[in-house]
């Protein structure tokens, strides 16, 4: 789950993450013998950015009640909030008040799978010979991400990517 937000926060600021510090931990997901699962069910990553931009990410599986998957960006103009109202799938707020809404297509759920065209985008570039939009370096550097979050929780220290 962490790994996909991640990506979404690189794509959308158009920059790489520089450092990483995090929390984690299994809070809820056990085992029939009720001992801990070895995934953590819990995150909470601090995420300065390569321009020195800030940002919290916060990943559970044991927020029980309606799925929550939305993604806010707070910025010097104003805050895009994404799959945060159930009519419009996009919200900007912009700092002098007005507000735009945008519809797009309703956000994949557990409950809902829908296609997002990247795996169409991905297997029309095999066939084709042409560049996928999402390369392999971008999987890597979300990828990247989780795993720096992972060890800074391990070792309680922040860690430089």
């Amino acid at each position: 789950m962490g790994i996909h937000k991640f990506d979404l926060i690189r794509f959308l600021l158009e920059e790489d993450v520089a450092e990483v510090s995090a929390f984690r931990g299994t809070l809820d997901k056990k085992y029939p013998d009720g001992s801990p699962v070895n995934v953590s069910d819990n995150m909470v990553a601090i995420l300065r950015m390569k321009s020195g931009v800030l940002g919290t990410a916060t990943f559970s599986w044991t927020y029980y009640g309606n799925e929550e998957n939305g993604t806010i960006l707070y910025g010097d103009e104003g805050v895009m909030r994404i799959y945060e109202d159930p009519v419009y799938s996009i919200r900007i707020e912009k700092r002098n008040g007005e507000r735009i809404d945008y519809k797009v297509d309703a956000i994949q759920t557990n409950d809902n799978q829908t296609k997002s065209g990247v795996i169409d985008a991905f297997v029309e570039s095999v066939l084709s010979g042409t560049p996928s939009p999402v390369t392999g370096e971008d999987g890597l550097k979300a990828l990247q991400i989780v795993l720096a979050a992972i060890e800074s929780a391990d070792t309680g220290r922040h860690v430089v990517l």
